[in-house]
């Protein structure tokens, strides 16, 4: 976990301009500026093939780390003022997935439970640039993967090749989120229409990469 603390606010830098920090879904979480390209089941973040597909996402971007976030429990707020490091972990594009495991696993002062595998009800993985950015729900078991605008990169080719299935919004709403909800069909269709609203996967990306507009695919 990361422990100096200029490293985690510059790391907090690129967060500010990438979340509505404040928001939970149904409500957008990412700043403007930003489009969502696509969902991904949360139980496939803390894979070795997630792992692979950001890895690929931030070489993309020409990023030489990755990092992972807690919000909730907060990164500083509870890991830092209980055990003196912050919920978050950096890795290098050269890491392996194995390496990617291994760093959601690392627990604080003997406590297990802590981990960001473990303890982690909301997360974020981003690279240095912040060209791209996926914010996860480990309650509602999705993640999106959001573009700032300006930046592009074939998402279905990049997670085809990690093995990661990208969900556009109904396949979401449909296979992951409403069955988080356990007897409560109304709360989870209001969910739905708001998640609809905000979390439409982007059409233009297809347009994009008809035409090649790609910087860098590995």
């Amino acid at each position: 976990m990361i422990s100096e603390e200029s490293e985690f606010h510059r790391l907090k830098a690129v967060l500010r301009l990438a979340l509505q920090s404040a928001n939970r879904p149904p409500a957008n979480v990412f700043a403007g500026g930003y489009h969502v390209v696509g969902l991904v089941e949360f139980d496939v973040g803390m894979t070795a093939k997630f792992w692979s597909f950001i890895r690929d996402l931030a070489k993309t971007s020409s990023d030489r780390n990755v990092f992972v976030v807690a919000l909730e429990p907060d990164a500083e707020q509870y890991f830092r003022k209980r055990f003196g490091k912050y919920g978050a972990i950096r890795l290098s594009v050269t890491d392996d997935g194995t390496r990617y495991l291994d760093a959601l696993g690392e627990y604080p002062d003997e406590s297990p439970a802590d981990s960001l595998r473990f303890n982690s009800e909301f997360l974020v993985w981003l690279s240095d640039t912040g060209s791209w950015v996926a914010w996860g729900s480990r309650g509602f078991s999705f993640v999106a993967v959001a573009f700032r605008n300006g930046f592009s990169a074939n998402i279905n080719e990049l997670a085809a090749k990690a093995g990661v299935r990208i969900h556009e919004t109904e396949s979401a709403i449909s296979d992951l989120i409403i069955p988080s909800f356990v007897d409560d069909n109304v709360a989870a269709q209001n969910f739905a229409t708001e998640f609809r609203k905000n979390y439409a996967v982007n059409k233009d990306k297809k347009a994009t990469e008809k035409k090649g507009d790609r910087k860098g695919t590995p």
